[in-house]
């Protein structure tokens, strides 16, 4: 029994015949459609932030209040290289922060930019390789030693990937 179509090829079951296990008298018979469904709903369960979703600008403005905490947060991420992985409060912010011209911008009174390093990572860099640039959704741990307050005009000087966000897993990636 199967589905007949129009594609030249094989033609596929529409029911799927589980192997029968040693403790059971009968065969289940599970439909592959039910099978799919039931991925995508637990897929779609997986991919979901646990709770608010932080931008940037709202991380560096309340930086003590998620220091060590783990967080969602949102940000466009250009590229990720050995020594450097930013996430952006925004493309636009990405952009202003290139300039070597920048000056002060919105809540920025000495152009330092709204943008945290995102700390190293095999497994992030890889997914960064393949979807940037591209707005990225992730749950991240916060530690706020080699954060900028450009509120205050503070720099922090911090070398290779300080890691600010410590990645712990990607929600969504969107451009």
């Amino acid at each position: 029994m199967g589905i007949k179509h129009d594609v030249p090829g094989p033609v596929l079951p529409l029911r799927t015949r589980l192997v029968r296990g040693p403790h059971h008298d009968s065969s289940w018979v599970v439909n592959r459609w039910s099978l799919a469904f039931a991925a995508l709903s637990l897929a779609s369960c997986a991919t979901r932030p646990d709770g608010p979703v932080w931008s940037v600008r709202q991380v560096m403005d309340n930086s003590e209040a998620v220091e060590g905490k783990v967080i969602d947060i949102r940000g466009w991420v250009q590229r990720c290289e050995r020594l450097g992985c930013g996430l952006y409060d925004s493309r636009e912010e990405y952009r202003r922060s290139q300039d070597p011209d920048r000056g002060p911008g919105p809540g920025d009174p000495e152009g330092l930019g709204f943008h945290l390093s995102i700390g190293t990572s095999a497994w992030f860099d890889e997914e960064a390789a393949l979807n940037a640039p591209s707005y990225v959704i992730m749950t991240a741990r916060v530690d706020g030693r080699c954060m900028n307050d450009p509120k205050h005009g503070t720099i922090a000087l911090c070398i290779d990937r300080s890691g600010t966000l410590e990645p712990i897993r990607i929600i969504r990636w969107g451009k």
